[in-house]
C-alpha cells in the first residue's frame, strides 16, 4: 500500500514557492489500479513524481531500477534499449527529456521487470500507432498480474485499464471506488 498522510508539496516559482499538494491524504490499496484525474495545471505530475522518486540518467535510471530490483543490466539494457530506441539520450539526465521520451523510457524500463504497481504518466501518449499498439500488448500481459496508477486525459483508456480513480481539485485528492464515478466528478471539474 502506498499511504500519503499530510503530504505538502512546494516549487519554486521565479521568487517565490508555489504549493502542488498541500496537506495530501489518500491510499493507494494493492490490487485496485487507479487513475489519478484534473485539469491542465491540477499538479498531477508531480504527484506521480513524488510517488516514483528522483530524476537521474537514463542509464543511471536503468541502473538503479536494475540495483533495486535484482535485474541483470544486460538484459535489461537490451530490452529498454531496443524497445525504446531513445539512443543516446540514455547519456543525459531524465529531467531534461521531453515528456513523450520519459513516458518512452519509463515505460520501457517497467515493463521489462514485473512489478506489482506499474506508474504511468499518460498511457496514451508513448509514440506513433505502430508503437502505440507493441506498447499496449506488452501492457495488457503485464496487467494479468500487475495494478497501475496513471494519469492519462484518455478516458476510454482509463476504462479500459482502471477500476477506481481519484480526482485532485483545489490541491485535494477526492478518491473514487468506481471509475465512472471518478471521471464524471472530473467532468464536473472541468464544467466549473
Amino acid at each position: 500500500m502506498i499511504r500519503f498522510r499530510g503530504v505538502t508539496k512546494t516549487y519554486r516559482a521565479g521568487f517565490s514557492r508555489k504549493v502542488a499538494l498541500n496537506n495530501a491524504n489518500s491510499d493507494i490499496i494493492p490490487r485496485e489500479s487507479l487513475s489519478s484525474l484534473g485539469i491542465n495545471g491540477a499538479r498531477k505530475s508531480p504527484l506521480m513524481r513524488l510517488i516514483s522518486g528522483a530524476s537521474i540518467t537514463g542509464w543511471e535510471n536503468l541502473r538503479f531500477v536494475c540495483r533495486i530490483y535484482d535485474e541483470a543490466f544486460d538484459r535489461m539494457t537490451l530490452y529498454a534499449g531496443e524497445f525504446s530506441k531513445i539512443g543516446t539520450y540514455m547519456d543525459i539526465p531524465v529531467s531534461s527529456y521531453s515528456s513523450g521520451t520519459q513516458a518512452r523510457l519509463a515505460f520501457h524500463i517497467s515493463m521489462a521487470i514485473n512489478f506489482d504497481i506499474y506508474l504511468l504518466n499518460d498511457i496514451t501518449a508513448l509514440g506513433d500507432s505502430k508503437f502505440n499498439k507493441r506498447c499496449e500488448a506488452v501492457f495488457i500481459e503485464r496487467l494479468k498480474k500487475s495494478d497501475i496508477i496513471t494519469i492519462s486525459y484518455g478516458l476510454r483508456t482509463l476504462k479500459k485499464f482502471c477500476a477506481a480513480g481519484c480526482v485532485l481539485d483545489g490541491k485535494t485528492i477526492a478518491r473514487y471506488i468506481r471509475i465512472d464515478d471518478a471521471i464524471d466528478a472530473y467532468q464536473d471539474v472541468l464544467a466549473k
